[in-house]
């Protein structure tokens, strides 16, 4: 399954889970191919929440099966096994969470997208909470002495202290778990690069000699007729339109060079007035009505045509005469070889 896919499955997810709702969460879970301990830490939580343990006890051996350094997992399957009254495997648990510490006080999984951290003497304390179902009670006390001391600083910890207090008094205490809702999220960059970026942008129009300048995208290729301008026919807004020979000289008002010389073909765009736009040699003009006639489209020529490839050519290349030597050279030739001394050289 390609990793893009597993993210978006995996986003899906976790905003169905923020939504409490949870069939469409655990559909978008199980739909991933192949899951990492962390899809399979959250279909645990999942079941979790539904209180379907049986299938959350699964989920989780799935998680620390993918991952046996993922001391969470152990920690989660420990509090499952405790739901389903399997006190041993839960203090099995418990002390496989207790080795994937590392002697650390505490792990941090908000690295790894989990907002939990798993002190050591929550694990130790969730010892002792099993170790009195047992009915170990001196055990449980030894616990809770041990995790007060995996305590930061000198900080006072109410919670070993009640439990402390209940041991003695043998009332059964409750475990310690991750919180409800809060499962693996992925990271916030993958996320983002879910949605397509258009690098590019939109394209504007800045100058442009088509008579639709107000679109603002990229029109196919059209074929053109050779050496003229052939507008598309949606393009022609006005009537009118079409070509037209220039009658005589247009001569613009703010210069005296010829701008259009007569019997030019150009193309008119509108007509408004005495007035029309038109199209001349590339470029867009303005030219009285009274020095045009309308005329046929004219016919390019495909002699005057430069395309980069050169004509053909007109005439047909000479052929190779074949020479043939005469009968008497060809005996002399042969005397000459036989009667020449020896040791004479050419």
């Amino acid at each position: 399954m390609p990793y893009k896919d597993l993210v978006k499955c995996w986003h899906e997810g976790v905003l169905a889970a923020e939504k409490k709702d949870l069939d469409s969460a655990l559909k978008s879970f199980t739909c991933i191919e192949d899951p990492p301990s962390k899809i399979w830490f959250n279909i645990g939580c999942i079941h979790l929440l539904r209180e379907d343990f049986l299938n959350a006890l699964q989920a989780y051996s799935q998680s620390v099966t993918k991952d046996q350094c993922l001391a969470v997992g152990f920690f989660q399957r420990s509090y499952v096994n405790y739901k389903l009254e399997r006190y041993e495997k839960a203090l099995s648990d418990c002390h496989l969470a207790m080795a994937q510490l590392r002697n650390n006080s505490v792990i941090d999984y908000k690295q790894l997208g989990l907002q939990h951290l798993l002190h050591a003497w929550e694990v130790l304390y969730n010892t002792a909470v099993i170790l009195c179902h047992l009915g170990k009670w001196e055990s449980a006390e030894q616990k809770i002495t041990e995790a007060a001391r995996w305590v930061p600083g000198e900080i006072r910890n109410a919670k070993l202290e009640a439990a402390s207090v209940q041991i003695k008094r043998q009332r059964l205490l409750q475990p310690i778990h991750v919180a409800d809702g809060e499962i693996f999220r992925p990271r916030k960059q993958e996320v983002e690069q879910l949605n397509s970026k258009d690098f590019l942008g939109k394209p504007k129009v800045i100058s442009s000699v088509v008579p639709n300048d107000q679109y603002s995208g990229f029109e196919p290729l059209r074929p053109q007729r050779p050496g003229f301008y052939q507008p598309h026919r949606e393009a022609m807004p006005g009537q009118g339109a079409g070509y037209h020979r220039v009658m005589v000289h247009y001569y613009p008002e703010d210069s005296g060079e010829v701008a259009v010389k007569a019997n030019s073909i150009l193309f008119v765009l509108t007509k408004h007035g005495d007035w029309a736009t038109a199209i001349h040699d590339g470029q867009k003009i303005l030219i009285p009505t009274n020095f045009l006639e309308p005329v046929d489209a004219p016919k390019a020529d495909m002699k005057k045509i430069n395309n980069g490839i050169p004509p053909p050519p007109m005439k047909m290349p000479p052929t190779r005469p074949n020479a043939k030597t005469s009968e008497p050279e060809k005996t002399r030739s042969r005397f000459t070889s036989k009667t020449r001394p020896s040791g004479v050289q050419d």
